[in-house]
């Protein structure tokens, strides 16, 4: 157990960490320790910016390290590299915009490019959860953790990054998924913009927007209280062939920079 020592205009936070602790997560316990909106600043270690997506272990820091906090101005203008490997074998890849893509909307944006079933896969009546895995970190198998979290949010800020992709089975039906999908998205809003004076600190507004997620996802109430409670083992499992069946609520195709045909992720 180690910990990081954050500063930002003569005011500290430390943050315990083990070594599987996302750079993420550091980030936004010392904002929130400090009262600032982790979604504004950056991680900076002796004059570089520290990945977040990358666990402690391999951020670079040395033990009890010191880190600064930087205006995070120049994120909404980024994009990441994804490749996503999927159960065939072969590696969806694109190009998105930090800001302004979630994780949902890159499984939608790979699964028309690709004509591959990512998201409307269904067993028995029930759905299957997409999984995104990179190294030891999983999405959880929760319709909010994908449709609710930009690529920001997961500590995608740039680069490049790789996800094998699973299915896990659930008690949801096709009307749970479109109802708790059509929820989030009406609760969703815009990645927020770097405040007057270069920063944002924390607001009554962000509350509000928690609150909203959290009526949205009472939306299919029984059916993720059942799946939280009782949690199914992620399985891998063969998804069907895409079904001919009406649209579901989605929400719109995601905002993307394509890469050029020889570019990888």
């Amino acid at each position: 157990m180690g910990w990081v020592k954050i500063c930002h205009r003569g005011r500290t936070a430390k943050v315990d960490c083990k070594p599987s602790t996302r750079m993420i997560d550091v980030l936004e316990r010392g904002c929130r320790e400090l009262g600032l909106d982790h979604r504004q600043h950056h991680l900076v270690y002796k004059g570089k910016e520290v990945e977040t997506n990358v666990p402690y272990r391999l951020g670079g820091l040395l033990p009890n390290a010191e880190v600064h906090l930087r205006v995070a101005r120049d994120l909404p203008g980024r994009t990441v590299r994804l490749g996503i490997r999927l159960q065939n074998g072969t590696v969806a890849k694109g190009v998105f915009r930090v800001c302004e893509t979630t994780l949902w909307d890159a499984l939608l944006h790979l699964e028309k490019s690709t004509g591959e079933n990512l998201t409307r896969c269904f067993e028995n009546g029930q759905y299957l959860m997409p999984v995104l895995s990179e190294g030891s970190w999983t999405t959880p198998p929760t319709p909010n953790a994908l449709v609710g979290v930009y690529l920001a949010d997961a500590g995608y800020r740039g680069g490049s990054a790789k996800f094998r992709l699973s299915f896990t089975h659930t008690p949801m039906t096709s009307a749970d998924l479109n109802l708790c999908v059509t929820a989030l998205l009406e609760a969703q809003r815009p990645y927020p913009a770097v405040g007057k004076g270069g920063e944002q600190a924390l607001s009554g507004r962000g509350e509000d927007v928690v609150m909203e997620f959290k009526a949205a996802e009472e939306v299919v109430q029984d059916s993720l209280t059942k799946l939280l409670s009782d949690p199914m083992p992620v399985q891998i499992v063969t998804p069907p062939a895409p079904a001919d069946s009406p649209e579901s609520a989605r929400e719109p195709t995601p905002q993307v920079d394509r890469p050029s045909s020889d570019s990888s992720a």
